[in-house]
């Protein structure tokens, strides 16, 4: 006898009820998720890291940090397309977000796409002309210049 899934959670809903069983919202905030997620990728359990910042991004639609986290934790797992989606929303959620530009700028330099690269750092230094701005200005224009010459 097939029982479908709608039926087997309604059963399993109605046993844990009739057990005194409750299923518990998630009571961490969004920044304890963060948090979370921030303590996984020191480990480099990336996976784990993801799922944290995920649910802290989802709690907080507004906070940019869980969506610039998990654009690293994409960079890292070897995403870059991924990588670039959330940094754009981290800049959506907050467009001053100097840090998310800069890891664009490097995300487009390493794809090969140096104009939108030199777009995307040279915001990053007029908000703030921090050295690994700077840095990764120079690495843009000189794979650029690599690029052009080939």
């Amino acid at each position: 006898m097939k029982i479908s899934w709608i039926a087997a959670a309604l059963l399993c809903l109605t046993g844990c009820a009739m057990l005194g069983i409750h299923l518990v919202e998630d009571s961490l905030t969004a920044a304890d998720h963060n948090d979370l997620g921030f303590s996984y990728e020191a480990q480099d359990r990336l996976e784990l890291a993801e799922k944290q910042y995920q649910k802290a991004a989802r709690k907080d639609k507004d906070w940019h940090t869980p969506c610039f986290n998990l654009g690293n934790v994409y960079y890292k797992m070897g995403q870059p397309e991924k990588a670039a989606a959330y940094y754009r929303l981290s800049l959506k959620r907050k467009p001053d977000h100097a840090d998310s530009m800069n890891n664009l700028a490097f995300v487009r330099m390493q794809q090969k796409r140096y104009h939108q690269a030199r777009r995307w750092i040279d915001r990053a230094i007029a908000i703030e002309a921090k050295p690994e701005y700077l840095d990764t200005r120079q690495k843009i224009l000189q794979q650029g210049a690599k690029e052009s010459k080939k």
